[in-house]
């Protein structure tokens, strides 16, 4: 009994792990959710500065670009996804997976600058202050 009950419980994975992997038919880029910002707090004058942004995927939702927006001393990075259409009578088992994703940030950069990831609805966002020196 045991195994028929593990057997049906495979089954069940496999089918909706199967959907989860239907990429036909892609949704449009929406905001996706970044739990860790890793950036140097120091730069040397005229180096690059590699922004680590660790991103929570999951069911259906995949990573797919970082865009990058400057204002003043303040860098904003925002992480983006698509939603994969599931075919029809298929389901996903909501499972959150992190990944780390680099974004190289160029210069120039003023002398001091704040690299922030706001959040996607309520909360603080990320922020990492650079120095360059």
């Amino acid at each position: 009994m045991r195994i028929v009950s593990l057997g049906v419980v495979v089954g069940v994975l496999a089918t909706s792990l199967m959907g989860c992997r239907d990429s036909a038919a892609p949704s449009s880029p929406e905001r996706i959710e970044v739990t860790r910002l890793d950036a140097p707090s120091t730069v040397a004058p005229g180096a690059s500065v590699d922004a680590v942004l660790t991103v929570g995927i999951g069911c259906g939702l995949r990573f797919d670009h970082i865009t990058e927006v400057r204002s003043g001393s303040e860098i904003t990075l925002t992480a983006w996804g698509k939603r994969l259409t599931l075919p029809p009578n298929t389901f996903c088992i909501d499972i959150r997976v992190e990944e780390s994703h680099t974004y190289r940030l160029e210069p120039p950069f003023p002398s001091k600058f704040t690299i922030v990831v706001p959040p996607i609805e309520s909360g603080t966002s990320l922020t990492q202050e650079v120095q360059v020196q």
